[in-house]
């Protein structure tokens, strides 16, 4: 069977959050602490602080990616860390996790409430409640990160629920359910608790659809490694490569330091302006260099896939055909992911590239690389920022327990493909 990586979400990165709506975000804030138990490379969590008008975020389970199928019929499965101050809020019960559709804070199709005895009651698309998870199944515990993974078929008639915490399954699975009243889920959000019941906090998500089977639930702990970027000091505007891994064009204004900002520098971009250019860096050199020789994967084995993050807008004038591509320095440009961009704002927006391509994905001694097309129409494209992460999967957990097995969740076996599986997003 086949399945594909759909989208990952870090809380911040380095002064560009990342989220596709907020309500209430007095009541977020970004903090450094706390991280026990989480893999090293969350540096930065976000917080929820119990309020009055509880706030949240939503992030796109698919993003802006053309070439991912929204899973009306297929399986999803949902992996988010979590973490409370008090399991039991005295004061109001709160909902903390919902999938949603056709808006960022649209309609709930399915959604997870923490009650005040500690319970979590899981609700459908009518407000029905399927089932109670109890503190003696969930095991939550103050001031703790929970593993949360959550397989849902999207379904008005027969929508199917499974839950495990931890690597626990505590709800088995549901059939018949009433979770959709849309063709399909395409919002996750993630929202705080109410005044006087303590505080929660999100450190980041990764989901994957048509996983049909138990076997494609990461089993333990994972994380996004990165920022990988270009040298944000490289004064040149002439790319490393481009299509038939030759160099591309040089940019219109900018140079590719310019791309490579963290904290964003939205006044500090790459343009390409006329039809056709292309160009592409590979994330070799500089600070944020990698993932080759990066101390925190430990193994081509454990890699599961890339996520490459693109902050760009559009000039005024007519027509607009963009492309950007994801890939490594093993195999270079034309083998990359790709993401066709035909609509996109005169404001910045986020596009992500999310894929487990063998051709796509870097291992352990390859570095990434990042590419942007303009294909055709008048409007610019403006690139403020961009880079990658590598979905990874430790072998030692921050416990110090070892990692069981992954079979089946699809880590990069070699060159030839992924082992076990063919769902790969190559363009």
């Amino acid at each position: 069977m086949t399945f594909n990586v759909a989208n990952g979400a870090h809380v911040e990165w380095q002064g560009l959050e990342i989220f596709e709506d907020t309500a209430n975000p007095s009541q977020l804030s970004i903090v450094t602490t706390p991280l026990t138990g989480l893999p090293d490379s969350w540096s930065r969590v976000l917080q929820f602080t119990g309020d009055a008008s509880p706030g949240g975020v939503t992030y796109p389970q698919y993003g802006n990616q053309t070439n991912i199928t929204a899973p009306s019929a297929n399986h999803v499965i949902w992996h988010g860390y979590l973490r409370w101050t008090d399991v039991t809020p005295g004061g109001t019960e709160y909902q903390f996790l919902s999938m949603r559709a056709a808006a960022a804070f649209g309609a709930a199709e399915l959604y997870f409430i923490l009650e005040t005895d500690g319970d979590i009651r899981v609700m459908d698309n009518l407000d029905v409640a399927i089932a109670t998870i109890t503190p003696a199944q969930s095991g939550l515990t103050n001031d703790t990160w929970h593993l949360f993974a959550i397989r849902y078929l999207p379904s008005a008639t027969v929508g199917e629920v499974q839950v495990w915490i931890d690597g626990t399954e505590v709800l088995a699975n549901q059939t018949g359910e009433v979770l959709a009243n849309y063709p399909s889920m395409d919002y996750i959000a993630i929202e705080g608790p109410t005044a006087s019941s303590g505080n929660m906090f999100f450190a980041g998500a990764h989901t994957r659809i048509n996983s049909t089977t138990v076997d494609d639930r990461l089993n333990d702990d994972f994380e996004w490694v990165g920022p990988y970027q270009n040298d944000p000091d490289d004064t040149s505007a002439t790319p490393d490569t481009g299509i038939l891994d030759v160099a591309g064009e040089d940019l219109s204004a900018g140079d590719w330091g310019d791309v490579a900002n963290t904290p964003l520098n939205e006044s500090s971009t790459g343009t390409y302006d006329t039809p056709v250019q292309d160009g592409g860096m590979f994330l070799n050199t500089g600070v944020r260099q990698g993932p080759a020789g990066d101390s925190r994967i430990d193994g081509d084995s454990n890699i599961i896939g890339s996520q490459a993050l693109f902050w760009a807008k559009r000039s005024t004038g007519g027509g607009l055909g963009w492309t950007f591509l994801s890939g490594n320095t093993g195999d270079d440009y034309d083998a990359a992911a790709t993401m066709t961009v035909s609509s996109a704002a005169t404001s910045n927006s986020m596009w992500y590239l999310v894929t487990n391509a063998a051709t796509a994905v870097p291992l352990s001694t390859e570095d990434g690389m990042l590419g942007m097309q303009m294909n055709s129409g008048a409007r610019d494209l403006i690139l403020s920022d961009w880079a990658m992460f590598i979905l990874h999967v430790p072998d030692v957990a921050p416990s110090g327990r070892i990692m069981g097995s992954i079979a089946g969740s699809g880590g990069l076996a070699g060159k030839g493909g992924i082992a076990g599986e063919g769902g790969g997003l190559a363009g």
